[in-house]
């Protein structure tokens, strides 16, 4: 899962949407544990992604303040993230 540290929300694609019809929006959304749409792996490339679609958090095209979406899988530098612990 991906928590935000301040508000404990976990990050999760709107279930609901055609995987279509992608990009999907994603959302914060309270932790519930019960995997699916909320369980997110870091791939070696460093993509993000979610278990239940095999969907790819993605910023491209994105300005400050906008919303990432998932999308499907690629080589893009805007699927790509890194790891950092802040404690």
């Amino acid at each position: 899962m991906l928590v935000n540290f301040d508000t404990k929300k976990c990050v999760q694609k709107i279930q609901g949407f055609s995987t279509n019809k992608l990009p999907l929006p994603v959302t914060m959304y309270a932790c519930h544990g019960q995997q699916g749409n909320q369980m997110w792996l870091l791939s070696k490339a460093g993509q993000l992604k979610n278990q239940a679609t095999g969907l790819c958090l993605d910023s491209a095209g994105l300005k400050s303040g906008d919303d990432v979406v998932v999308t499907a899988c690629s080589d893009s530098p805007s699927q790509t993230w890194v790891w950092s612990n802040y404690s």
